[in-house]
C-alpha cells in the first residue's frame, strides 16, 4: 500500500489514490493467503483485522454496489479530494467524495 503512494514522489493524496493503493494491498493479501492459508488465523491486531483482511472482504464482496466499501472509504478518506493530477477520479471516487447515499453507486 505505502509503495503505491511512494511511487508518486509527491505529498498529495486523493480518494482515487487510496482506492488504488488499497487495491494493491488487497491483491497482495489474497495472493499471500493463497500460499499460506492460515497465516492470519488467530491474529487480532487492527492492521490485520480492521485493515488488510477487512479490505479484502470489502473489495470482493458479492454486493455489486459495494455499499460497505463505499461507507468504509467515506469514513476513512472522505475528507480527501476525489482525484488528483496523477490519479483522475473514477466514478466510485466521486460517489465516495460526494457522500452519495450507500446503494446509489451502480
Amino acid at each position: 500500500h505505502e509503495a503505491g503512494h511512494a511511487k508518486d514522489n509527491d505529498d498529495t493524496n486523493s480518494i482515487q489514490e487510496e482506492l488504488q493503493c488499497l487495491s494493491l494491498n488487497v491483491l497482495a493479501h489474497k495472493y499471500h493467503k493463497s500460499l499460506y492459508p492460515a497465516i492470519f488465523d488467530n491474529k487480532r491486531e487492527n492492521i490485520i483485522k480492521d485493515g488488510v483482511e477487512l479490505y479484502s472482504q470489502l473489495y470482493f464482496d458479492v454486493n455489486p454496489q459495494k455499499d460497505a466499501l463505499i461507507k468504509r472509504v467515506q469514513d476513512k478518506y472522505g475528507f480527501l479530494p476525489a482525484g488528483d493530477e496523477k490519479h483522475p477520479a473514477s466514478t466510485l471516487a466521486v460517489v465516495i467524495k460526494n457522500a452519495v447515499p450507500v446503494g446509489a453507486y451502480k
